[in-house]
């Protein structure tokens, strides 16, 4: 049964294309299935074989329905492996990416760093001279409770105080300036 008839006339009736259906795609789907491994790749290959072949119908530009059909879905199938290849992610082994990452802080963390300690820096300037001491000591310079007592020659009772009385004061500095108390 030839198609070749069709050039002729730009008119394609629904049981040309029935008569091709169901003719072509059982073979062609297996052919392209065993080509790509992927029988749901096939039947959408396939279909749009099938639909733009009857696009070219319509104009009356096929001579050969079964070449073209073959060749379009043929084509579509090595245009579907070239996208695959140059999207291909490869996976490597946990951590082989890391020596890639910068670990210094970026600009914006920088300008952000800076302008957390000079917010922290004027909290503590308000805070009682022996308060604002025990949280730098503590807080900022990584002193144990003990070794902050000695350096103060104050208790360790002392130092639990001053520490609860900065973390009391500083919220309400900051509510006071208009700043959020998470912002340290």
């Amino acid at each position: 049964m030839g198609f070749s008839f069709i050039k002729a006339g730009k008119h394609v009736c629904s049981a040309t294309i029935t008569a091709l259906f169901t003719r072509q795609v059982p073979t062609l789907t297996r052919y392209l299935e065993h080509k790509s491994g992927d029988r749901c790749l096939a039947e959408d290959l396939v279909q749009e074989s099938l639909l733009r072949l009857v696009v070219q119908l319509r104009q009356g530009l096929v001579d050969n329905v079964d070449g073209y059909l073959h060749r379009t879905a043929c084509n579509l199938l090595v245009d579907h492996l070239r996208q695959r290849t140059r999207q291909r992610t490869e996976s490597c082994e946990h951590g082989v990416l890391e020596q890639f990452v910068d670990p210094t802080p970026g600009p914006h963390l920088l300008a952000a760093g800076a302008q957390r300690d000079a917010l922290l820096a004027k909290i503590i300037d308000q805070l009682p001279a022996r308060t604002g001491e025990v949280l730098r000591l503590k807080r900022l310079e990584g002193f144990s409770h003990i070794a902050v007592a000695q350096q103060l020659n104050i208790s360790p009772s002392c130092v639990q105080k001053h520490l609860v009385k900065a973390l009391w004061l500083i919220p309400r500095y900051l509510r006071k300036a208009g700043l959020a108390t998470d912002c340290l």
